[in-house]
């Protein structure tokens, strides 16, 4: 049994097309738990009429993509739970297949498993990471199943247990980006496992509402000034080279990278000083990690080898 959870904002197109994708896949003990941001559009009015089964969690205001994601598996009643953004539907029955094979999946120590995501640029779902410049910096690996430097949070699917006591994903990364990597190093960090297995195929259509409600240019703020606030959460107190080598290299970052983003970076590091508060709550959970920074780097990357 599983539960797919479903974030939406202004999404009631996007559901139309690809819910009953979904379904078809799903049997009679498991659920759809939609999270409705406050859309505007008439989404939790159609769902309520269309497919009155569906366990709709609406919120009264915009809470945006992390705390949609929190509430929905908060709400869900099964044990595993497979993330979905309102753009993304299955292919080659891979919810079946999910389902057949998840106890073979997930052993105590697996939090989640990242799947095939086909694009309309090629394939996504598995990468690698290391510190470099200062920052963390992830990119895309082969699209053989092993170890993964995170899942993204399109098309997850998740213990609910392990889910709590990681954390969730942390609102400090709101509006949206970054969240789903920093769950997925929370996860390394304490000693669980990523993974990525590319039997399990999606599709991601790339028509969630992100672009039309921010702009490019925003949307490139927010990932920046979410890559630093990663940093400044995640990354220990006694990595002293890595703290280093991002002080030196921040002035970089922040006036020549400024120039290249049109100020993209420039503002989105002044975004993130004004949020040092909760980087400094957030970084208590620290004392539940297992794995230094070194440690976690060294398993991305000889996994991915």
């Amino acid at each position: 049994m599983i539960s797919i959870v479903i974030p939406n904002f202004n999404g009631k197109h996007l559901l139309e097309k690809n819910l009953p994708l979904i379904l078809d896949e799903l049997g009679d003990n498991d659920e759809v738990v939609i999270v409705d941001d406050a859309s505007t559009d008439d989404s939790i009015a159609w769902l309520r009429k269309t497919y009155p089964k569906i366990i709709v969690v609406a919120h009264q205001k915009n809470l945006q993509f992390a705390q949609s994601v929190n509430d929905g598996i908060a709400r869900a009643n099964n044990e595993f739970c497979l993330l979905l953004n309102s753009d993304v539907y299955p292919v080659n029955n891979a919810i079946v297949k999910l389902k057949k094979d998840i106890s073979q999946l997930f052993s105590e120590k697996v939090a989640t498993v990242g799947l095939l995501e086909h694009q309309k640029n090629g394939d996504f779902g598995r990468s690698t990471a290391r510190f470099e410049r200062g920052m963390y910096q992830h990119s895309a690996s082969r699209p053989n199943s092993g170890v993964t430097a995170w899942a993204s949070g399109g098309s997850m699917i998740l213990r609910k247990s392990l889910w709590v006591e990681i954390g969730g994903f942390d609102r400090l990364f709101r509006p949206a980006y970054w969240e789903d990597i920093d769950f997925s190093y929370r996860a390394l960090a304490m000693g669980y496992e990523v993974l990525f297995r590319s039997e399990y195929e999606v599709y991601h259509d790339h028509e969630s509402t992100n672009a039309t409600v921010y702009g490019n240019w925003k949307i490139q703020l927010y990932s920046f000034k979410n890559s630093l606030l990663f940093f400044w959460k995640n990354v220990c107190h006694t990595s002293i080279s890595l703290w280093i080598s991002h002080i030196l290299w921040l002035p970089y970052h922040i006036f020549i990278g400024g120039l290249r983003t049109r100020g993209a970076f420039f503002a989105g590091f002044f975004l993130a000083l004004a949020q040092l508060p909760e980087v400094i709550r957030a970084r208590s959970f620290q004392s539940k990690c297992v794995l230094h920074d070194d440690e976690v780097i060294r398993k991305i990357q000889n996994d991915n080898a």
